[in-house]
């Protein structure tokens, strides 16, 4: 039993650890809570900060298709940024969004949208 849980982290850590690499190579700080790479850390006075914070760490997430749901918006919702995506009238679908907090800029939840 405690050889399955080590090969299973290896497995894990495996696949985990390129992404991690590639987030630290493009400059960013991987978060561990959520899995996730964030680019923009410290104070996110404004909406464009936090859409700026956002999309970068939504189009590392989930690649560059994302930004084809610009314009992105951003709201203070219970004192946490929440920036999501926008479709053309019309499009049924989902679409990105982040929670960021607005004091640290750390990545509380991201999901891709369908």
């Amino acid at each position: 039993m405690r050889f399955g849980s080590i090969v299973a982290t290896l497995i894990l850590c495996t696949a985990a650890c390129g992404e991690i690499d590639r987030c630290l190579d493009q400059g960013g700080r991987w978060n561990d809570m959520v899995s996730v790479c964030e680019f923009k850390l410290g104070p996110l006075t404004t909406p464009e900060d936090a859409i700026a914070a956002a999309t970068r760490t939504l189009e590392f997430a989930y690649g560059s298709r994302v930004l084809d749901q610009r314009p992105f918006t951003a709201e203070l919702k219970l004192g946490v940024w929440h920036v999501h995506g926008s479709l053309p009238h019309g499009v049924l679908g989902g679409v990105a969004e982040a929670w960021i907090d607005p004091d640290t800029g750390s990545v509380q939840k991201v999901v891709p949208g369908h």
